[in-house]
């Protein structure tokens, strides 16, 4: 067995990131924390930007959900400071001094970014931060990709557009060592849906796989001699995979089948850690789809799984955890989402979301 036990460890937060080995970085409505570890106590490092309303209104956890009120995604800019995706903007936040700085408001139709990732000594790009456009995109426009580099006073920039009717959005971009490259993880539809390579700072971005649902991905692992990925699709059944090169063509390798699609996952030591999501079938009308508590065809049952486990030892299906009453949509699909763990022991800190007892609390988990 891979995880021993799970408990509650917070009530009310979600955590986000370790800091200096002994600190986890939490939110909670509308402010920013540090637990400390060792002496077990919560220190506020500041509140963020956001209108007096909007607070009052995350005080109650279903509007919160609704609303979509909490932070997406965090990284470390520096060693003190981090990157913060919160209310269509990315701030830059001191732990140490609290200070918080606009560090770049998104276009109006760009969305919140579903992930943000460093790029760090990968030959042929610049050291710095990417991420990607994800919203709706119902009329198919143009996604682009933005950068920006390492320096105090760099500014974000587009450094490259798929042209309109390529993609609906961009899910995740992975930087790779092995092959010195991004892996740009695309959606939605099948003939959008792929893993794509980027190269040479963008200069060169072009398909591996493309064009079915088992190429929709949000989460994947580049290894030394392939690419272990999970599918995102309400539409079909869902696997963990590995892509990999045989005579100058990719291919992929079904793993083992998952209980619906996988938004979150991490890597953790030794082990890949992937959560699946509760959702309907997005392919039916609008307004029923924001209400709908019917899963999608490619959702086995109204469980959020977790997977824990390599390609040599095998993966292994831990904690199951039931969706709630509420709609899947308007309300949040049923998931696990993980913080990000650097140096703190064996233990994994997750945030079920939209599911029975245990919704809106940081469980701990020893892996």
């Amino acid at each position: 067995m891979y995880v021993k036990n799970f408990k509650v460890f917070l009530r009310g937060f979600k955590p986000l990131i370790s800091y200096k080995k002994k600190y986890l970085i939490v939110y909670r409505k509308g402010e920013l924390h540090l637990y400390n570890f060792d002496a077990k106590y919560i220190k506020t490092i500041c509140k963020l930007p956001t209108s007096n309303t909007k607070i009052i209104l995350s005080k109650f956890r279903l509007l919160e959900r609704i609303l979509r009120l909490e932070p997406r995604k965090v990284i470390f800019f520096n060693e003190n400071q981090i990157l913060l995706i919160f209310d269509k903007r990315i701030y830059k936040i001191n732990i140490e001094t609290s200070e918080v700085k606009l560090d770049y408001e998104l276009p109006t139709q760009s969305g919140n970014p579903l992930d943000i990732r460093n790029i760090e000594n990968i030959q042929g790009f610049n050291d710095g931060f990417v991420f990607g456009e994800y919203n709706n995109n119902k009329n198919r426009n143009e996604i682009s990709i933005f950068f920006r580099g390492k320096k105090e006073n760099d500014k974000w920039s587009i450094v490259y557009t798929f042209p309109k009717n390529t993609i609906r959005h961009i899910h995740s971009i992975i930087p790779d060592p092995f092959r010195n490259c991004l892996i740009i993880l695309t959606g939605d539809d099948s003939i959008e849906s792929g893993i794509w390579i980027a190269k040479n700072h963008f200069s060169q971005v072009y398909p591996l796989v493309i064009g079915k649902q088992i190429y929709r991905s949000c989460v994947a692992f580049p290894l030394q001699n392939q690419i272990v990925y999970a599918t995102d699709t309400p539409f079909e059944e869902n696997f963990i995979c590995a892509l990999y090169e045989e005579n100058n063509t990719w291919k992929t390798k079904k793993i083992i089948g998952i209980n619906g699609s996988c938004i979150y996952g991490l890597k953790f030591n030794d082990k890949l850690i992937f959560s699946t999501a509760v959702e309907p079938d997005s392919r039916i009308n609008r307004f029923l789809y924001l209400f709908t508590n019917k899963i999608g065809p490619g959702i086995k049952n109204k469980k959020v799984q977790i997977i824990i486990g390599n390609i040599e030892k095998g993966f292994l299906s831990t904690i199951l955890f039931e969706k709630d009453w509420a709609p899947m949509v308007l309300c949040q699909f049923g998931t696990i989402q993980f913080a990000q763990l650097f140096g703190y022991e064996n233990k994994l800190f997750m945030y079920p979301v939209s599911v029975k007892k245990y919704e809106n609390m940081i469980l701990s988990i020893e892996i």
